[in-house]
């Protein structure tokens, strides 16, 4: 979910003592990175790379940009412009529905050569490579729900990734206030959790929304609030926060 640059004040409720934080900002990109270990440099290396990747990508095809539908892949493009295509492609959505995760995961992915533990948030979006397990607080807007509940998440890597229609600037067809995927790769579950904001309308379509969302391979659990409703599916466990 593409939070407000200038609110960000989510981040001061997200802390754990066995790890250490920072950020990361460039250009559009804002980075809030937890880890065992520090390394400004290296990581701020990894995301202008990344960044470098994605507007060659568009550079080269503005439709890249733009899509609100998978782009055909013509192959040979780089490790994270092609984890986008492919995200997209999964879940029906344009490609840079997935480019909040897809950065989340290429700097936590290349960050953990300097680190045994890291989260790397982009816009509420998480990359989460742990060896113990956390809780990740569900922000909902409004929602009576908001910051009141939390995912239980099990050691190892996870991509938790959220969209929503009435919180942020990120576009969605819906109306829900959070619409949350969760896979072990975060730029699959941020395609997705786009494509679940796009399916539920009203809170009808709560149920249906998280339960369809899982035909798509790779997502392991939904969870999706709309006011003082809330549906979840598959392997996903909340707690109090």
């Amino acid at each position: 979910m593409n939070k407000n640059p200038e609110d960000r004040w989510y981040r001061n409720i997200l802390a754990s003592d066995d790890l250490k934080y920072f950020d990361i900002k460039i250009e559009q990109s804002d980075l809030y990175i937890a880890s065992d270990n520090i390394d400004i440099p290296y990581a701020r290396k990894i995301l202008n790379k990344a960044r470098d990747d994605i507007k060659m990508e568009i550079s080269k095809r503005k439709e890249f940009l733009t899509s609100l539908e998978p782009l055909s892949y013509y192959g040979g493009a780089n490790d994270i412009v092609s984890k986008m295509y492919d995200a997209s492609m999964k879940c029906n959505v344009g490609p840079m529905a997935a480019v909040a995760g897809a950065t989340a995961q290429y700097v936590g992915e290349k960050y953990l050569k300097v680190a045994g533990q890291v989260i790397v948030e982009n816009g509420g979006d998480l990359f989460i490579k742990t060896d113990v397990p956390r809780k990740i607080a569900i922000y909902a807007g409004k929602s009576v729900l908001s910051n009141t509940i939390a995912i239980n998440i099990a050691h190892g890597t996870w991509g938790i990734c959220t969209s929503a229609a009435t919180v942020g600037h990120s576009y969605s067809m819906g109306n829900t206030d959070a619409a949350i995927c969760i896979a072990h790769d975060t730029a699959l579950a941020d395609a997705a959790a786009t494509r679940l904001g796009n399916m539920i309308t009203d809170e009808k379509t709560l149920a249906k929304g998280v339960k369809d969302i899982l035909k798509i391979d790779g997502i392991i659990g939904a969870v999706a609030i709309i006011g003082e409703k809330i549906a979840i599916a598959g392997d996903v466990t909340l707690s109090p926060i």
